[in-house]
């Protein structure tokens, strides 16, 4: 049925981008059932299989490492957000937590040798997670010590939170505004290593960013090769500094697109739920596309610093379909509207 292919695509992604956790696909799932009473039953049965099978690998992981998740980067991105720009705040938070906050979150297992050393963690038998470091002598971060590393970062991190919860908030402005930037952005793609392939792909690239996104300023090529150029800096940053460095390389068409689709899905989901129709055909739907757009929002915003544009780029689709209503939405109004001037002028 329908249903279950849907839960069954539902229980894909949960399993396989752990930015989609099981409380969201239980939310999805008791909200269906509340909302369609009179098809409960199908949706109860058509959404068990692929929900415990869900569980089921959530169990496993918590069984096998103490975590009940299917991702171990959550305490490090977490503690990326706190001490994001390096500013003179930031830097007394980090003086004032523990070692660990002075180690850049992802960095080669032996820069956590104090630590590790503690821990003489025993092989599981699964080489992907017993695997310390990759053959090419990199950090493998499907490691098991990285649980634990990740544990330390997020114990760390909502120590430095509620120590200073503003220099927390106000770094989420500035998340904020790296998720409205071109989701190209980033260090995925590093220019002048190959000249002839820079023009091809600077030319798609600044043309997608100007008419597509809508961002018109120089790429600010944020991460890694920002970070480090941060670190150099004798003179740190100030937040106005960063403010207006991320500032410039929003998206501005992205920007309009999302609140122009928070107001409109605002508006008739208001209506629905008023007017007792939440059956009404589209509803649902609508309702399912407007918790994904704010959900992923959200989680982007909060819980990570530097690659919040990439998240963004998920929901991409979700938001054409959206788009696509509003305009079907607006034309029906002006048909209407012809015909009935038309019908009023004979």
């Amino acid at each position: 049925s329908y249903f279950f292919a849907f839960f069954f695509l539902l229980a894909f992604l949960a399993l396989f981008r752990s930015l989609f956790h099981l409380s969201w696909f239980l939310f999805i799932f008791v909200t269906l059932m509340i909302l369609q009473k009179r098809q409960y039953k199908k949706i109860l049965l058509a959404g068990l299989l692929p929900l415990l099978l869900v569980f089921g690998v959530y169990y496993k992981n918590l069984t096998l490492t103490g975590k009940y998740t299917v991702s171990s980067w959550l305490g490090m991105n977490l503690h990326n957000v706190i001490t994001l720009t390096n500013t003179p705040e930031e830097k007394w938070l980090i003086k004032v937590g523990t070692l660990v906050s002075s180690i850049r979150s992802f960095s080669h297992r032996k820069e956590y040798k104090y630590y590790l050393r503690a821990l003489s963690l025993p092989d599981r038998g699964i080489p992907v997670i017993d695997q310390r470091v990759k053959s090419n002598g990199e950090m493998n971060f499907n490691s098991i010590e990285y649980l634990y590393i990740s544990k330390l970062y997020m114990a760390e991190a909502i120590k430095l939170i509620k120590k200073e919860p503003q220099v927390y908030l106000r770094n989420i402005l500035l998340t904020t505004l790296i998720y409205f930037h071109p989701s190209n952005e980033g260090f995925y793609y590093i220019y002048g290593k190959d000249p002839e392939k820079d023009v091809t792909i600077k030319g798609w690239d600044t043309f997608y960013n100007h008419f597509i996104y809508g961002q018109f300023s120089e790429p600010f090529h944020w991460y890694f090769p920002m970070i480090e150029e941060r670190d150099k800096v004798t003179t740190p940053l100030t937040f106005n500094d960063w403010f207006l460095l991320t500032g410039k390389n929003v998206a501005i068409f992205v920007v309009a697109a999302f609140f122009l689709i928070l107001l409109y899905n605002s508006k008739k989901l208001y209506n629905a739920f008023t007017e007792g129709d939440l059956e009404k055909s589209g509803t649902i739907p609508l309702l399912y596309l407007f918790f994904n757009l704010l959900y992923v929002t959200l989680v982007s915003i909060l819980f990570e610093a530097g690659e919040n544009a990439r998240f963004r780029f998920l929901i991409e689709p979700l938001m054409v379909v959206n788009l696509g209503i509003i305009v079907t939405s607006a034309l029906t109004i002006v048909r209407k509207k012809i015909a009935k001037d038309g019908n009023s002028s004979h």
